[in-house]
């Protein structure tokens, strides 16, 4: 019996061990997600860009217009045209029945008069046959000469031809009718397509109103800037007043600097993943772009999820082409909404600036203090008003729809571009923080290590305070373009450095830990399916032991 539990165990752990890896280990990218495609969030075809600016512009430039009253006026020709016809279908109706009873009526219409005229006819014929006796002698037409002369005869002829022109008007109306009525129906198709087509009008003007990147149109006649004012900021305010119509909130709300942060964060592949989590791929579509341009609010979420994507597919192909694009099209998006609100209202803000650079110049404010005010002016619209030109010293509009902030932060080096040998050999020296993420298994991992530390110059005395100089000064010029106030100042504690032999010692003692590559969670995984068999072997032992003890104490209790 023990022998049959002990190769039940052995079975059980057999089973466990024969699960495979990769079915334990599944990655997550075996899970199917479905990809985040920006154009998915937009619910309905927008209105196209450019009408939304012509729509825009005409409905502030017409007011109270002609168009509208010619709207009105083609309202009330529409409805007198569908009573006319109305009433032309009526009448119409009326001739009909009067043309059917002077035909065919049972009374006074003409079938029955030639009917009557037939009798008539063969009544005089009759007389003549017997009173005339040569009237048999006579041909036809000198037959139909006598008869026609009777009085009868003619007085039946007129009534007949009487209802004949009666009837003959009719039709005549008929025609009239008939042809005022297609001329109403014509002239009504196009009244109606110029109402609907002014209902579309409408109905997409009201559309465009409600996109997060159209702004108010103010003509440049409206602005009411005192161009005495006592103080810049008196002045800024007024200004502001205007602005914060002219320019929407949703471009405000994402400045230039948000997008080059997201794209220039240094993160882990482990951070990245959580980001990505369900979130396959990222599809932005040329379609997307310029519907983000003006009818879809571009957020920050949206922004990280392209960022977070473009430096996925750098660490894994360490494309900085690829990445660079993706950092350089959300930057041009941004400058996109600015080109789309900017055309609505240009001679109005075109005219801002050129009535700020003159306020700047005549009242002489120059100063640094002026200039840092300006810029922080800027930078809360994201849109540059004026510049500041250091030779001649005066202020100049900057005038046109651009922001003035694309080709700053287009230049902007990020900080995830590929490295050569040489920097990669620096950047590894000046403290081996970030190694490759890229490493296929544990055992490169620790070749890369080693090569790294010992390929470290020794430095004594002077020199390795000079060395350290160097290599300091370098690293503050690799990252000169960040802002200094966004740098974290170091904590002061104290540390105990190591001395220069200690640096070289076996990495167990090293305080630097290597980015996982999926070796350590495998192993990690395999030692617990051990520990796991482990625990089902003693819980049988500790059973096996168990029934022992009772089948003693059976015996025992035989035996008593």
């Amino acid at each position: 019996m023990n022998k049959r539990k002990w190769n039940f165990g052995l079975i059980i752990v057999l089973l466990l061990s024969s699960i495979p890896c990769d079915r334990i280990l599944a990655s997550e990218s075996d899970i199917v997600r479905e990809p985040y495609i920006l154009t998915r969030q937009i619910n309905n075809q927008p209105v196209d860009l450019g009408a939304c600016q012509i729509l825009l512009r005409e409905d502030s430039n017409s007011g109270a217009s002609n168009e509208d009253v010619d709207l009105a006026a083609a309202r009330e020709q529409l409805t007198a045209n569908q009573t006319r016809m109305a009433a032309i279908n009526e009448r119409y109706q009326v001739i009909n029945d009067e043309i059917a009873q002077l035909e065919t009526g049972e009374s006074n219409s003409l079938e029955e008069a030639e009917k009557a005229l037939e009798a008539v006819i063969e009544t005089v014929y009759q007389d003549y046959l017997v009173n005339e006796t040569d009237f048999a002698s006579l041909n036809a037409e000198e037959q139909l000469a006598l008869v026609s002369q009777n009085l009868d005869i003619v007085e039946w002829q007129n009534y007949i031809d009487s209802l004949i022109e009666i009837i003959n008007s009719y039709i005549s109306e008929k025609a009239d009718l008939e042809l005022e009525y297609e001329q109403l129906a014509y002239d009504n198709d196009n009244l109606s397509q110029t109402l609907d087509a002014s209902k579309v009008s409408e109905a997409q003007l009201n559309q465009c109103q409600l996109y997060p990147y159209s702004s108010k149109i103010i003509p440049k006649d409206q602005l009411m800037i005192n161009q005495q004012s006592s103080t810049l900021s008196e002045y800024l305010l007024e200004i502001d007043h205007y602005l914060q119509e002219l320019i929407p909130l949703a471009y405000r709300k994402v400045t230039f600097d948000d997008i080059y942060n997201l794209f220039n964060r240094q993160i882990t592949r482990e951070e990245i993943a959580d980001l990505l989590q369900g979130k396959e791929q990222v599809v932005i579509d040329e379609e997307a772009f310029q519907i983000y341009q003006y009818a879809k609010e571009l957020s920050l979420f949206d922004i990280e999820i392209v960022a977070t994507m473009a430096l996925d597919d750098y660490y894994r192909n360490n494309s900085e082409e690829v990445y660079e694009t993706s950092y350089k099209n959300m930057l041009n998006l941004k400058e996109g909404q600015l080109a789309y609100f900017y055309q609505l209202n240009v001679e109005t803000l075109d005219y801002m600036k050129e009535q700020l650079a003159e306020y700047l110049n005549s009242h002489a404010l120059f100063s640094d203090e002026v200039i840092r005010e300006m810029q922080a002016f800027h930078q809360r619209y994201q849109l540059k008003l004026v510049l500041y030109d250091e030779q001649s010293q005066t202020w100049m509009p900057y005038l046109g729809g651009q922001s003035g902030y694309l080709n700053d932060f287009s230049s902007r080096e990020l900080l995830h571009t590929p490295r050569n040998n040489d920097s990669t050999e620096e950047t590894t020296n000046e403290g081996r923080i970030e190694l490759d993420e890229h490493i296929i298994n544990k055992d490169e991992s620790n070749k890369i290590q080693d090569s790294s530390l010992s390929s470290t110059p020794e430095h004594h005395g002077d020199d390795h305070l000079a060395y350290l100089k160097d290599k300091l000064d370098n690293k503050s010029k690799i990252n000169k373009h960040t802002n200094g106030k966004d740098i974290a100042k170091p904590l002061k504690k104290e540390k105990k450095y190591q001395k220069e032999d200690e640096v070289d010692k076996p990495k167990g003692k090293s305080k630097l830990s290597l980015p996982t590559t999926g070796e350590q969670r495998f192993y990690l995984l395999l030692s617990g399916i051990f520990l796991l068999a482990g625990l089902i072997l003693l819980a049988i032992n500790r059973y096996i032991k168990y029934r022992k003890i009772k089948e003693l104490q059976a015996n025992d209790e035989d035996w008593i």
